[in-house]
């Protein structure tokens, strides 16, 4: 099957398993691993869907259970595929997370943050704030551990 096939297969698939993004999640990571761009956003979605399911609109950000991180993964991984199409609300979201002090949640200013070097998904006014964070459970949100398993199953450079 041709991956457009296969993503057509994955879009049937994914809505006849109906509303549960945990569900949903489950069926579409394997083909978001295979490097699917279709699937990769889709999976992107389905964890920020799941995470609002559980824990409301506007609660993204809870430590330790926050979904963002490996959703700006899958959807980095779509862009770096260069397919344009595929870009959808996620800018958002991006401009959100270098908004604020993922510990703190104090205002930062361009010049004056740091990042997680593995996620790029937290940002911090302070070492000290990235310390806490990881410690709160930024741990568990992180994709170090995904990457990581990518890297030696060959699916990621």
């Amino acid at each position: 099957a041709t991956l457009l096939e296969d993503s057509v297969s994955m879009g049937h698939l994914v809505r006849y398993l109906g509303d549960d993004p945990t569900l949903k999640l489950h069926y579409t990571l394997p083909a978001a691993e295979d490097g699917m761009g279709y699937v990769m956003e889709m999976h992107a979605y389905l964890l920020l869907a799941e995470t609002k399911k559980y824990y409301g609109p506007n609660d993204c950000f809870i430590t330790g259970h926050s979904s963002v991180p490996k959703a700006l993964f899958w959807y980095r991984r779509v862009d770096e595929k260069g397919a344009p199409e595929l870009k959808n609300g996620f800018q958002d979201l991006e401009h959100k997370i270098r908004a604020k002090c993922a510990h703190c949640r104090a205002v930062l200013l361009k010049d004056k943050r740091s990042c997680c070097v593995e996620c790029k998904a937290a940002y911090y006014c302070s070492k000290a704030c990235q310390a806490a964070h990881w410690k709160a459970g930024h741990k568990k949100d992180c994709v170090k551990k995904l990457k990581k398993r990518l890297r030696a199953e060959g699916k990621l450079g």
